[in-house]
């Protein structure tokens, strides 16, 4: 089982180094010049008030240095997406070496982990804080609540995912609901509230003093807290973002639009076998799956239209499949073939997506013209740092760098007006980059 589990942790590695070759592109490099210009790592929490500051990540940009090469700007999430792949096991081991088996190798090559393990962001760091996270109490209730109470360990991850990225609150969510309701099955009311109360009372302490330096450095700021591109809720947005989500976990991108609704009612039969055999994680995969965008629905989130803000779903699904998959594996022989040849078709399906993917380099736009092919020459030498008119060069000046316009949360007077951009436009992976506009 070592050597088969060293040997699909390697392949997670090499598919997400293959994937994180190019340039940085948009929001990248927007980073790399906020982190620039900050100078100081205290400034990283208290002077970049924008949703592109991805806290951790930025701490790594500021460590690496301004026009580091781009790889090593992503070392973080390269680090971090080949850990969570050890980290999949690791649930899956609570089960059998045949489940670790799986849950790896589905990990290590779902087209969705290895594009966001291959960019410099915050998401995988948070993904891997967020697994911890479930494989600590999965392992805490195969125990029978006898173990150790993790409570701080569970508070630090807490902590490390949100400063990674800010929707690791969804996952919190999803663990406190998970957490309660199987409480509620083992206990009476009164002690299972009191049970989950002293288990997560530092984690909810640790979320508010999260947000509550976010929120208060953006307060206190001149521009208060800014987003970099907001768009209203669509239901079509959404609908077409988890339609996405859901084909790039298993590697579905390439497929007929009709696949993701033939693997959505797959999903809603695993939910329903979970349901039927009463195991506690089943609360987790109803909220991660299902609760998450009906939630985001009925409350009408803005920028949902984006795979990312369903990161939890899909970590959800692929440890639903490995779960389910496992288990067919070790069943008689119809059973064990139909579960071989799904595995099997997920995993050929998905290293597809990510070699298709990583000929789609980020931050190398697609040669249109002469100009075009100028364009991205200069940006290839800046290491990509691009202006929003003109490229520029990674050793000019802060002040000198990109300015894009930001919409605010709060209303407050501003001169701003969009303008159009003559950046070139980069080839587009599976995920739409933002808009950029200049101020």
């Amino acid at each position: 089982m070592a050597l088969a589990l060293t040997a699909i942790t390697l392949l997670g590695l090499a598919l997400r180094l293959w994937s994180a070759r190019g340039g940085l592109w948009v929001d990248e490099a927007w980073s790399a010049v906020m982190v620039e210009r900050t100078r100081t790592p205290l400034g990283i929490f208290t002077a970049i008030n924008h949703d592109n500051n991805h806290h951790l990540n930025s701490l790594w940009m500021w460590l690496c240095g301004y026009g580091a090469p781009p790889l090593a700007l992503r070392a973080l999430s390269i680090a971090t997406g080949t850990a969570t792949i050890l980290v999949a096991a690791g649930i899956g081991a609570q089960r059998s070496g045949r489940h670790a088996l799986v849950a790896a190798a589905l990990f290590a090559v779902s087209p969705i982990m290895v594009d966001y393990g291959s960019e410099a962001r915050g998401y995988m760091p948070m993904l891997l804080a967020l697994m911890t996270m479930v494989w600590i109490v999965q392992r805490w209730f195969a125990a029978a609540e006898d173990t150790r109470w993790p409570r701080w360990r569970l508070a630090a991850l807490a902590t490390l995912g949100l400063f990674s990225q800010l929707t690791m609150v969804f996952g919190l969510c999803a663990i406190t609901l998970w957490i309660a309701v199987a409480l509620r099955n083992r206990h009476p009311a009164d002690v299972a509230t009191a049970r989950t109360i002293r288990l997560l009372l530092p984690t909810i302490v640790a979320t508010a003093a999260v947000f509550g330096v976010v929120l208060g450095a953006a307060a206190v700021s001149p521009t208060g807290m800014q987003v970099g591109d907001y768009v209203a809720f669509s239901p079509a947005a959404m609908g077409h973002a988890l339609v996405m989500m859901v084909a790039s976990s298993v590697g579905g991108l390439a497929a007929p639009a009709w696949f993701a609704g033939v693997v959505t009612i797959g999903i809603g039969l695993a939910l329903v076998a979970i349901v039927r055999r009463r195991e506690p994680v089943a609360i987790f995969y109803l909220v991660a799956i299902v609760g998450l965008p009906l939630g985001l629905a009925v409350l009408r989130v803005g920028n949902t239209g984006m795979p990312r803000y369903f990161l939890l779903s899909s970590l959800a699904i692929l440890v639903l499949l490995a779960h389910l998959l496992a288990d067919g594996l070790g069943k008689h022989r119809t059973i064990r073939f139909v579960s071989m040849v799904i595995l099997a078709t997920i995993v050929v399906a998905s290293i597809r997506d990510d070699l298709s993917q990583s000929t789609l380099r980020r931050g190398i736009p697609a040669p249109r013209s002469r100009r075009w092919q100028r364009s991205t020459h200069q940006a290839r030498s800046c290491s990509s740092i691009i202006s929003a008119r003109s490229p520029r060069c990674a050793s000019e000046p802060p002040n000198a760098a990109i300015r894009f316009r930001s919409r605010r949360i709060a209303p407050r007077r501003s001169s701003c007006t969009s303008i159009s951009t003559t950046m070139p436009r980069p080839r587009a992976r599976w995920y739409d980059a933002p808009r950029v506009t200049a101020c």
